[in-house]
């Protein structure tokens, strides 16, 4: 299969000096228009086994340069057993912000990221395990410094692993669990060195549960992470202006550990067999996610600089 896309994003944005002066510094006007060709197909086994590779490629005004990121997965499947790899590159253009009228389209380079995705799972409707693998390298990313002046050239590199596992205790309950985590680091737009990413999360469990009797529905979902890293102030110095921080090692220090628990209750009261139910769910929940790793070339992937 194959396709392509066409998108234009026209934006208008300026920037001050933070003394107070209204007069802009810059007046900006940046046309994005980005369009992108992808073909992929898929070779399949009786014996369980998939295969599919594709190829993407974008071209976008901002950057001036073709870009080409090719893809590929595998998958086998025997029984209530399936395994699963992916390597893939993906591109992304940073968004118009980050572009000065100062700056060339030649050095306003695209983000990029590889990644490599091994799993595992076994199991059923009832009863089911899926653990996961991966590593990721970023190349090229753009973020903001302090003072919100864009810093491009950025690299990062991320590792972790995530754990998925559903259980169904009765017929009337589901419970989920989920247990991931990442050791990230980015380069650090205010120092220029490799710190922690806002992303490196040691750890992060969610635990959901639903039951239904009759028409209720009562569901518990129970959240606890890592608190994020920060760039903490260790002082101030006298300044032009007044006393200024002095910042800490980047990113060196953590917020506490977070927690959350929801608790929801729903009744549902049927107007027909036709009509559904006059009343949805309202209790929040948090589904456990899935991360999948996949050749398909016609989605794009976010390349975060924040998750780096």
């Amino acid at each position: 299969s194959g396709g392509g896309e066409f998108e234009r994003l026209d934006t208008r944005y300026a920037g001050a000096a933070a003394n107070g002066s209204t007069r802009p510094d810059f007046d900006a006007r940046p046309r994005s228009d980005r369009q992108a060709l992808w073909a992929d197909g898929t070779w399949e086994s009786v014996h369980g086994l998939r295969v599919t590779v594709g190829m993407r490629s974008d071209d976008a005004t901002l950057v001036g340069r073709r870009q080409y990121d090719p893809r590929t997965s595998l998958a086998f499947e025997r029984g209530r057993l399936g395994l699963t790899a992916a390597w893939g590159r993906y591109t992304q253009v940073a968004e118009p912000t980050f572009h000065r009228p100062a700056t060339p389209d030649a050095a306003f380079t695209p983000m990029r990221l590889e990644q490599v995705i091994l799993g595992a799972q076994w199991g059923g409707d009832t009863l089911g395990l899926r653990v996961e693998l991966y590593e990721k390298w970023y190349d090229g990313l753009w973020q903001f410094d302090r003072t919100l002046q864009p810093v491009g050239n950025g690299r990062g590199r991320a590792r972790g692993a995530d754990a998925f596992f559903k259980w169904r205790p009765f017929p009337s309950t589901m419970t989920r669990l989920t247990w991931s985590t990442v050791a990230s680091q980015r380069t650090d737009p205010n120092t220029g060195t490799m710190a922690r990413a806002i992303g490196d999360l040691a750890h992060s469990v969610t635990w959901v549960t639903e039951s239904r009797w009759r028409t209720w529905t009562i569901g518990t979902a129970r959240r606890w992470a890592t608190g994020r890293p920060f760039t903490d102030i260790t002082g101030t110095v006298a300044g032009p202006s007044g006393p200024e921080p002095v910042w800490g090692a980047p990113n060196a220090s953590r917020l506490p550990d977070y927690g959350r628990l929801d608790l929801s209750l729903s009744y549902y009261r049927g107007l027909g067999a036709d009509r559904g139910p006059a009343r949805p769910p309202t209790g929040a929940t948090l589904p456990a996610g899935d991360r999948r790793g996949d050749a398909d070339a016609a989605r794009r992937h976010p390349v975060a600089a924040a998750d780096a």
